[in-house]
Protein backbone atom coordinates (compact mmCIF):
# COMPACT_ATOMS: atom_id res chain seq x y z
CA UNK A 1 0.00 0.00 0.00
CA UNK A 2 2.20 2.24 1.08
CA UNK A 3 5.15 1.45 -2.17
CA UNK A 4 2.14 1.88 -4.18
CA UNK A 5 0.73 5.39 -3.08
CA UNK A 6 4.99 6.24 -3.45
CA UNK A 7 4.59 5.05 -6.76
CA UNK A 8 1.92 6.97 -7.57
CA UNK A 9 3.20 10.08 -5.95
CA UNK A 10 6.30 9.36 -8.08
CA UNK A 11 4.31 9.12 -11.28
CA UNK A 12 2.29 12.26 -10.74
CA UNK A 13 5.66 14.20 -10.17
CA UNK A 14 7.23 13.03 -13.09
CA UNK A 15 4.61 14.07 -15.68
CA UNK A 16 3.38 17.43 -14.01
CA UNK A 17 5.70 18.87 -11.60
CA UNK A 18 9.02 17.66 -14.00
CA UNK A 19 6.89 18.48 -17.31
CA UNK A 20 6.23 22.28 -15.57
CA UNK A 21 9.63 22.70 -14.45
CA UNK A 22 10.92 21.86 -18.08
CA UNK A 23 8.13 24.45 -19.32
CA UNK A 24 9.60 26.76 -16.66
CA UNK A 25 13.08 26.35 -17.14
CA UNK A 26 12.31 26.73 -21.33
CA UNK A 27 10.33 30.09 -20.60
CA UNK A 28 13.35 31.33 -18.32
CA UNK A 29 15.65 30.54 -21.26
CA UNK A 30 14.15 32.12 -23.47
CA UNK A 31 13.33 34.80 -21.99
CA UNK A 32 17.06 35.74 -21.44
CA UNK A 33 17.84 35.15 -24.94
CA UNK A 34 15.50 37.78 -26.09
CA UNK A 35 16.65 39.88 -23.53
CA UNK A 36 20.08 39.50 -25.01
CA UNK A 37 19.24 40.02 -28.52
CA UNK A 38 17.49 43.60 -27.41
CA UNK A 39 20.55 44.57 -25.83
CA UNK A 40 22.60 43.60 -28.79
CA UNK A 41 20.28 46.18 -30.88
CA UNK A 42 20.61 48.75 -28.25
CA UNK A 43 24.60 48.25 -28.68
CA UNK A 44 24.47 48.22 -32.31
CA UNK A 45 22.26 51.43 -32.65
CA UNK A 46 24.41 53.46 -30.05
CA UNK A 47 27.68 51.96 -32.14
CA UNK A 48 25.92 53.94 -35.05
CA UNK A 49 25.26 57.07 -33.10
CA UNK A 50 28.96 56.70 -31.56
CA UNK A 51 30.50 56.64 -35.27
CA UNK A 52 27.88 58.29 -37.26
CA UNK A 53 29.39 62.13 -36.13
CA UNK A 54 32.66 61.27 -37.19
CA UNK A 55 32.60 58.70 -40.08
CA UNK A 56 28.95 60.27 -41.80
CA UNK A 57 28.81 62.00 -45.06
CA UNK A 58 27.56 65.41 -44.80
CA UNK A 59 23.88 66.03 -47.11
CA UNK A 60 23.65 68.71 -49.94
CA UNK A 61 21.30 70.39 -47.22
CA UNK A 62 20.45 73.16 -50.41
CA UNK A 63 19.48 71.36 -52.36
CA UNK A 64 17.48 69.11 -50.11
CA UNK A 65 15.43 71.90 -48.42
CA UNK A 66 15.46 74.48 -51.28
CA UNK A 67 18.42 76.40 -52.47
CA UNK A 68 18.46 80.17 -50.96
CA UNK A 69 15.18 79.29 -48.61
CA UNK A 70 15.25 80.26 -44.95
CA UNK A 71 16.45 78.93 -41.60
CA UNK A 72 15.12 80.45 -38.14
CA UNK A 73 17.14 80.01 -35.42
CA UNK A 74 16.09 80.54 -31.84
CA UNK A 75 18.74 82.15 -29.58
CA UNK A 76 20.98 82.99 -32.72
CA UNK A 77 23.04 85.28 -30.49
CA UNK A 78 25.69 83.15 -28.84
CA UNK A 79 27.04 79.78 -28.80
CA UNK A 80 25.21 76.69 -30.23
CA UNK A 81 22.71 79.02 -31.87
CA UNK A 82 25.49 81.46 -33.30
CA UNK A 83 27.50 78.46 -34.78
CA UNK A 84 24.27 76.62 -36.42
CA UNK A 85 23.96 80.75 -37.74
CA UNK A 86 26.68 80.45 -39.15
CA UNK A 87 26.86 77.24 -40.60
CA UNK A 88 23.91 77.15 -42.74
CA UNK A 89 24.56 80.26 -43.79
CA UNK A 90 27.61 78.56 -45.81
CA UNK A 91 25.71 76.37 -46.60
CA UNK A 92 23.82 78.67 -49.17
CA UNK A 93 20.59 79.04 -46.38
CA UNK A 94 19.02 82.75 -45.16
CA UNK A 95 18.88 83.27 -41.91
CA UNK A 96 16.34 84.90 -39.22
CA UNK A 97 17.88 85.28 -36.31
CA UNK A 98 15.85 84.72 -33.56
CA UNK A 99 16.91 86.45 -29.72
CA UNK A 100 15.94 88.76 -26.80
CA UNK A 101 18.87 91.36 -27.01
CA UNK A 102 18.63 93.46 -30.59
CA UNK A 103 22.37 94.54 -29.75
CA UNK A 104 23.58 91.32 -29.82
CA UNK A 105 21.51 89.88 -32.97
CA UNK A 106 22.58 92.99 -34.97
CA UNK A 107 26.35 92.02 -33.90
CA UNK A 108 25.94 88.21 -35.05
CA UNK A 109 24.45 89.91 -38.32
CA UNK A 110 27.09 92.56 -39.25
CA UNK A 111 29.66 89.56 -38.78
CA UNK A 112 27.89 86.85 -40.35
CA UNK A 113 27.69 89.31 -43.84
CA UNK A 114 30.91 90.00 -43.33
CA UNK A 115 31.63 86.54 -44.20
CA UNK A 116 28.88 85.62 -46.57
CA UNK A 117 27.46 88.77 -48.53
CA UNK A 118 24.78 86.77 -49.96
CA UNK A 119 22.79 85.64 -47.57
CA UNK A 120 19.89 87.31 -46.70
CA UNK A 121 19.05 88.27 -42.77
CA UNK A 122 16.14 89.22 -40.83
CA UNK A 123 15.71 89.96 -37.00
CA UNK A 124 12.94 89.02 -34.87
CA UNK A 125 13.05 90.40 -30.72
CA UNK A 126 11.25 87.57 -28.76
CA UNK A 127 12.02 86.34 -25.99
CA UNK A 128 10.87 82.65 -24.40
CA UNK A 129 9.78 83.32 -20.90
CA UNK A 130 6.70 85.55 -22.98
CA UNK A 131 5.72 81.86 -23.82
CA UNK A 132 2.37 82.08 -21.90
CA UNK A 133 1.60 85.39 -23.78
CA UNK A 134 -1.34 84.81 -26.19
CA UNK A 135 0.03 84.90 -29.35
CA UNK A 136 3.29 84.32 -28.39
CA UNK A 137 4.39 81.75 -31.30
CA UNK A 138 2.32 83.48 -33.57
CA UNK A 139 4.00 86.98 -33.16
CA UNK A 140 6.77 85.31 -34.58
CA UNK A 141 5.39 83.07 -37.57
CA UNK A 142 3.78 86.42 -38.72
CA UNK A 143 7.37 88.26 -38.61
CA UNK A 144 8.57 85.65 -41.12
CA UNK A 145 5.18 84.77 -42.81
CA UNK A 146 6.54 86.10 -46.30
CA UNK A 147 9.61 83.71 -46.30
CA UNK A 148 10.50 80.02 -47.43
CA UNK A 149 11.14 78.67 -44.21
CA UNK A 150 12.66 75.16 -44.87
CA UNK A 151 14.72 74.81 -41.33
CA UNK A 152 13.66 75.54 -37.98
CA UNK A 153 16.34 75.41 -35.10
CA UNK A 154 14.86 75.23 -31.34
CA UNK A 155 17.57 76.01 -29.65
CA UNK A 156 17.40 78.89 -27.22
CA UNK A 157 17.64 77.53 -23.29
CA UNK A 158 18.93 78.25 -20.21
CA UNK A 159 20.57 75.75 -17.24
CA UNK A 160 20.50 76.07 -13.29
CA UNK A 161 22.26 73.39 -11.32
CA UNK A 162 21.52 73.10 -7.97
CA UNK A 163 19.57 70.96 -5.49
CA UNK A 164 16.03 71.61 -6.32
CA UNK A 165 14.83 72.95 -3.25
CA UNK A 166 17.20 75.71 -3.56
CA UNK A 167 16.22 76.87 -6.75
CA UNK A 168 13.69 80.04 -6.49
CA UNK A 169 10.59 79.93 -7.72
CA UNK A 170 10.84 82.11 -10.50
CA UNK A 171 13.74 80.57 -11.56
CA UNK A 172 11.91 77.51 -11.82
CA UNK A 173 9.09 78.85 -13.85
CA UNK A 174 11.63 80.47 -16.72
CA UNK A 175 13.75 77.29 -16.92
CA UNK A 176 10.53 75.43 -18.20
CA UNK A 177 9.18 78.67 -19.88
CA UNK A 178 12.42 78.48 -22.15
CA UNK A 179 13.58 75.21 -22.41
CA UNK A 180 10.13 73.56 -22.54
CA UNK A 181 7.00 75.54 -23.10
CA UNK A 182 8.12 77.72 -26.02
CA UNK A 183 9.82 75.15 -28.04
CA UNK A 184 6.84 73.32 -27.90
CA UNK A 185 4.02 76.30 -29.13
CA UNK A 186 7.20 77.57 -31.53
CA UNK A 187 7.29 74.06 -33.42
CA UNK A 188 3.36 73.67 -33.28
CA UNK A 189 2.94 77.06 -35.22
CA UNK A 190 5.89 76.53 -37.91
CA UNK A 191 4.53 72.94 -38.49
CA UNK A 192 2.06 74.27 -40.86
CA UNK A 193 4.56 75.53 -42.86
CA UNK A 194 7.22 73.03 -42.47
CA UNK A 195 4.80 69.95 -43.33
CA UNK A 196 3.63 71.76 -47.38
CA UNK A 197 7.20 71.94 -48.44
CA UNK A 198 8.55 69.00 -50.67
CA UNK A 199 10.90 68.70 -47.62
CA UNK A 200 11.89 70.36 -44.64
CA UNK A 201 13.94 69.97 -41.22
CA UNK A 202 13.06 70.71 -37.28
CA UNK A 203 16.29 70.46 -35.23
CA UNK A 204 15.65 70.34 -31.17
CA UNK A 205 18.49 71.15 -29.37
CA UNK A 206 17.86 68.68 -26.25
CA UNK A 207 20.94 66.94 -24.07
CA UNK A 208 22.83 64.81 -22.71
CA UNK A 209 21.46 65.35 -19.38
CA UNK A 210 17.48 64.35 -20.91
CA UNK A 211 18.78 60.67 -20.75
CA UNK A 212 19.35 60.04 -17.50
CA UNK A 213 18.13 61.65 -14.34
CA UNK A 214 21.70 63.21 -12.65
CA UNK A 215 21.86 65.07 -9.21
CA UNK A 216 21.22 69.02 -9.34
CA UNK A 217 20.45 68.61 -12.60
CA UNK A 218 17.08 67.23 -12.59
CA UNK A 219 15.39 70.12 -13.30
CA UNK A 220 16.99 70.45 -16.69
CA UNK A 221 17.12 67.41 -17.89
CA UNK A 222 13.61 67.21 -17.49
CA UNK A 223 13.18 69.72 -19.40
CA UNK A 224 15.03 68.71 -22.28
CA UNK A 225 13.69 65.17 -21.91
CA UNK A 226 10.49 66.70 -23.03
CA UNK A 227 11.89 68.20 -25.84
CA UNK A 228 13.92 65.47 -26.85
CA UNK A 229 10.71 63.24 -26.27
CA UNK A 230 8.64 65.89 -28.57
CA UNK A 231 10.78 65.75 -31.04
CA UNK A 232 11.21 61.94 -31.93
CA UNK A 233 7.79 61.61 -31.60
CA UNK A 234 6.57 64.10 -34.27
CA UNK A 235 8.69 62.36 -36.68
CA UNK A 236 5.70 59.56 -36.85
CA UNK A 237 3.26 62.51 -37.82
CA UNK A 238 5.44 64.28 -40.64
CA UNK A 239 7.37 61.68 -42.75
CA UNK A 240 8.19 64.83 -44.79
CA UNK A 241 9.85 67.30 -42.49
CA UNK A 242 13.43 65.39 -40.87
CA UNK A 243 13.26 66.01 -37.04
CA UNK A 244 16.58 65.50 -35.26
CA UNK A 245 17.32 65.95 -31.34
CA UNK A 246 20.70 67.07 -30.50
CA UNK A 247 21.60 65.98 -26.97
CA UNK A 248 24.96 67.25 -26.29
CA UNK A 249 27.13 67.16 -23.38
CA UNK A 250 29.21 69.65 -22.47
CA UNK A 251 29.60 72.48 -25.43
CA UNK A 252 32.01 75.35 -24.53
CA UNK A 253 29.10 78.19 -24.18
CA UNK A 254 28.15 81.37 -21.97
CA UNK A 255 25.84 78.77 -20.36
CA UNK A 256 27.60 76.12 -19.55
CA UNK A 257 31.06 78.52 -18.60
CA UNK A 258 33.27 75.85 -20.41
CA UNK A 259 36.24 76.29 -22.27
CA UNK A 260 37.09 73.99 -24.78
CA UNK A 261 39.23 70.79 -23.67
CA UNK A 262 38.86 67.30 -23.23
CA UNK A 263 35.51 66.40 -23.32
CA UNK A 264 34.15 69.83 -23.70
CA UNK A 265 33.60 70.73 -27.52
CA UNK A 266 33.10 74.35 -29.74
CA UNK A 267 30.43 74.99 -30.68
CA UNK A 268 31.20 74.94 -33.93
CA UNK A 269 32.11 71.38 -34.45
CA UNK A 270 28.69 70.08 -32.27
CA UNK A 271 27.33 72.02 -35.27
CA UNK A 272 29.10 70.43 -37.74
CA UNK A 273 28.83 67.19 -36.82
CA UNK A 274 24.81 67.54 -36.55
CA UNK A 275 24.42 68.59 -39.99
CA UNK A 276 25.70 65.56 -41.04
CA UNK A 277 22.81 63.65 -39.16
CA UNK A 278 20.56 65.84 -40.39
CA UNK A 279 18.06 63.44 -42.40
CA UNK A 280 19.95 60.35 -41.47
CA UNK A 281 19.04 60.10 -37.82
CA UNK A 282 16.45 61.41 -35.56
CA UNK A 283 18.37 62.22 -32.94
CA UNK A 284 22.44 62.81 -32.26
CA UNK A 285 25.22 63.49 -29.49
CA UNK A 286 26.63 66.31 -32.00
CA UNK A 287 30.04 65.35 -32.03
CA UNK A 288 31.70 61.64 -30.94
CA UNK A 289 33.23 62.40 -27.97
CA UNK A 290 29.97 63.31 -26.98
CA UNK A 291 28.27 59.88 -27.98
CA UNK A 292 30.99 57.92 -26.38
CA UNK A 293 30.08 59.22 -23.42
CA UNK A 294 26.32 58.92 -24.16
CA UNK A 295 27.17 55.72 -24.97
CA UNK A 296 28.61 54.77 -21.31
CA UNK A 297 26.16 56.17 -19.34
CA UNK A 298 23.92 54.39 -21.06
CA UNK A 299 25.79 50.93 -20.43
CA UNK A 300 26.21 52.30 -16.60
CA UNK A 301 23.33 50.87 -14.26
CA UNK A 302 21.54 53.41 -12.23
CA UNK A 303 22.63 52.35 -8.99
CA UNK A 304 26.09 52.70 -9.67
CA UNK A 305 25.81 55.96 -11.36
CA UNK A 306 23.34 57.41 -9.07
CA UNK A 307 26.14 56.18 -6.05
CA UNK A 308 29.10 57.20 -7.63
CA UNK A 309 29.04 59.93 -10.82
Amino acid sequence: MVFHFMFKLFSFFMRHVVHIGFWLKSAFYAFAVYLMIVKLFQIMFKTKDVLYPLLGFKTDLAARYGKNSWAVVTGASDGIGKAFVFELAKDGFNIVLVGRNREKLEGVEKELKSQYQSAQTRIVVEDNTNAPDQGFSQRLVEQVKDLDVSILINNAGIAVTDVYTDIPLSKIKDIVLVNALAPALITRAFLPQLAQRKKSALITVSSIAADKPKSRQHLYGATKAFVDYLSRGLKDEHSNIDFLSLKPAYVATKMTGKEVGGIVVAPEKCVRSTLRALGHADSTYGNWKHSIQGFINDSIPDIVRRKFL
